[in-house]
């Protein structure tokens, strides 16, 4: 499975199993709102497709723009269902022993009526 692959995967249907099998022990995110740990990490993409949850998002797309043996590089655009409001991120993933090992994330609003990354 390509780093990209796993990356839509996490996005689209993730499960705590498929989480642990792709993120490094050692696994932090950091993103405006705070650093996730890798505990941290799995509850943040579980409540993505979790109802209710205020980490609910509505993805409407994804983008590689770069992925090689150490790094993958996606842009994504949801909707935040707590917030009401849509949203762009690019994040970055750093590779070791062939997992997700550190991930910085870059959040902008973006107006509701943005349909596409293009």
């Amino acid at each position: 499975m390509s780093k990209l692959d796993a990356y839509l995967k996490l996005m689209e249907s993730p499960t705590e199993d498929f989480i642990q099998e792709i993120i490094h022990e050692d696994f932090f995110l950091v993103r405006e709102e705070g650093l996730e740990t890798h505990d941290e990490f799995i509850d943040y993409v579980l409540g993505h497709v979790k109802e209710g949850h205020h980490h609910q998002v509505d993805m409407i797309e994804v983008k590689c723009l770069f992925e090689n043996k150490n790094s993958l590089v996606v842009q994504d655009l949801f909707d935040s269902v707590f917030e009401n409001k849509r949203f762009s991120t690019i994040t970055y993933i750093t590779i070791k022993d062939g997992l997700f090992w550190r991930a910085m994330m870059n959040k902008f609003q973006v107006d509701k009526d943005t349909i596409s990354l293009s």
